[in-house]
């Protein structure tokens, strides 16, 4: 994957995504790109950085989740 060789443009990437987002609203495009950058950056590593439970970072952007953000806060 692309941003595995250039973690320094993921942020950007997600910028882009959220705006999309903004603009229309789609939440399979957005969950999607949400679970490649959480493949890319690896589970554990975004618990730590987040405080969020692995099982949390797991499902808030599956298909089987809930992609409401409240489902996402830290713990």
């Amino acid at each position: 994957m692309y941003y595995r060789n250039h973690p320094d443009e993921i942020d950007g990437y997600l910028s882009i995504a959220f705006k999309e987002y903004a603009k229309d609203s789609c939440t399979a495009a957005l969950l999607s790109q949400l679970r490649m950058i959480t493949r890319v950056k690896g589970i554990s590593a975004l618990a730590k950085e987040t405080g969020i439970t692995r099982n949390g970072i797991q499902k808030a952007p599956s298909e089987e989740g809930n992609p409401k953000f409240e489902s996402i806060k830290p713990s």
